[in-house]
């Protein structure tokens, strides 16, 4: 009889953990060519960085070569988050910028807030390593450019009659020796050399001036922030220095001889070099941020200027710069709008708000009232009293208050570039003051 035949049997199993292993497999090499064309594709490592300022008048920079923080760096750039928009203008205080091998050079710029934007790629940087970075770094660059406004009684009692010390500019970053002539309001001092005179002469264009500049004064281990003026005047005890005279240098509370009241221009100066200039501008009702663009426009301070105003017309500016010899600020007072910029003069008028803003929007512009004396071209030697209108403004996104910056254009003779004849707020009174008096 015939065996039946023997159906085949089944293949055997395979055990479940066998079947998965290709599959891991598969992905495994997946994942080890992503991670290698990730590494091919990655940008080559920073060579070096610099963190400067975004004020074009602040020249100080800081190198960084250090292999460990430009790992730091790149790793902080690779992992922040990305986003469109663009930082505005007021707000920019910091620029760095670096290079990479075979790369063209990179950047982004920073606010005080420490908010990071790319303008070439119109994208905002946020993450927690970066901004770590940038506090330490950019502490590290304004100890080492501002100083502190230490008081005048206690600069006084550091600093003796015919004591040393180096002043250095904060702009240029120029610096220079001195011996303190004496002083009893302010600090007087003298160059310590034909040599330090001559850079004393050169941060005013090679002509001596009265206009303040912001300095800080390296004396007894401290950094102080201070304000000279480049005048040489009254006596001098320092043979052989090329200065006949002495200068003024003021420190916070200091006054000029004999008035007993501080020079708002060396106030400006001193918050400058203290690096608080900004925040003091940011903090100021209506009323002293119209004083401190007065000042600025005076004092030819650019970086002042364009910070406490809305929108610099360069004609105007260098118009101002070139016409004022002398400008004394009799007052200043709030015409229109509270003090917060709410509208005072009609309550019955309802305030609107922005939804760029976070407060209320007046109604009404707020308005100040500065009246001043002034010295300019093209008679620099007649005085002309002037009360001008200037209408202040909040800009959606920027704390503070900003100066309309057509408005300073009343401070130039009628007729002048930048002021046609119709630009005077108000008519000149006929009271002249006499001569310029220089606060020193």
């Amino acid at each position: 009889m015939a065996r039946p035949p023997v159906a085949p049997s089944a293949a055997p199993r395979r055990p479940p953990r066998l079947r998965l292993l290709p599959l891991a497999l598969a992905a495994g090499g997946a994942l080890a060519g992503f991670l290698l064309l990730g590494r091919l594709a990655s940008p080559p490592p920073l060579e070096e960085a610099t963190l400067g300022f975004a004020w074009p008048e602040f020249r100080q920079t800081a190198m960084v070569r250090n292999a460990a923080r430009l790992t730091e760096l790149a790793r902080a750039l690779a992992r922040a988050r990305r986003s469109p928009g663009l930082l505005p203008d007021h707000l920019l205080y910091w620029r760095l910028s670096w290079r990479r091998a075979g790369h063209s050079p990179g950047g982004v710029l920073v606010t005080r807030n420490l908010e990071v934007g790319d303008p070439a790629t119109r994208t905002l940087l946020a993450g927690r390593e970066l901004r770590a970075f940038l506090a330490r770094e950019t502490a590290a660059l304004a100890r080492a450019t501002f100083g502190v406004p230490l008081p005048w009684p206690e600069v006084d009692r550091l600093w003796p009659w015919d004591g040393a010390a180096v002043i250095r500019d904060v702009e240029t970053g120029a610096s220079f020796r001195v011996l303190r002539y004496g002083g009893y309001d302010h600090a007087d001092a003298e160059p310590a050399t034909a040599r330090d005179a001559v850079v004393l002469k050169s941060l005013y264009g090679g002509r001596w001036s009265w206009r303040r500049r912001a300095v800080v004064v390296e004396l007894a281990g401290r950094r102080i922030a201070a304000s000279i003026n480049g005048m040489p005047h009254g006596e001098g005890v320092v043979p052989g220095n090329a200065f006949p005279g002495h200068f003024c240098v003021h420190f916070a509370g200091s006054t000029t001889h004999g008035s007993g009241r501080a020079d708002p221009a060396h106030g400006l100066m001193i918050l400058k070099a203290s690096g608080r200039l900004a925040d003091a501008l940011d903090a100021a009702p209506p009323a002293r941020v119209a004083e401190l663009a007065l000042v600025a426009a005076f004092q030819r301070d650019a970086a002042a200027l364009r910070h406490a105003a809305d929108r610099v017309d360069p004609a105007i500016r260098e118009a101002l710069f070139a016409a004022l010899k002398h400008l004394e600020i009799n007052s200043v007072r709030l015409v229109q709008g509270g003090a917060d910029g709410a509208d005072r003069a009609d309550p019955g008028i309802p305030s609107r708000r922005s939804a760029a803003s976070r407060g209320p929007v007046a109604s009404r512009p707020t308005v100040v009232e500065a009246d001043v004396t002034v010295y300019a071209q093209p008679d620099p030697d007649r005085a002309r009293r002037e009360r001008l209108r200037l209408r202040l403004l909040r800009i959606p996104g920027v704390p503070g208050w900003k100066v309309r910056f057509a408005d300073l254009a009343g401070l130039l003779a009628p007729g002048t570039s930048g002021r046609g004849p119709a630009g005077n707020p108000t008519a000149p009174s006929k009271m002249g003051l006499g001569a310029c008096r220089h606060g020193r």
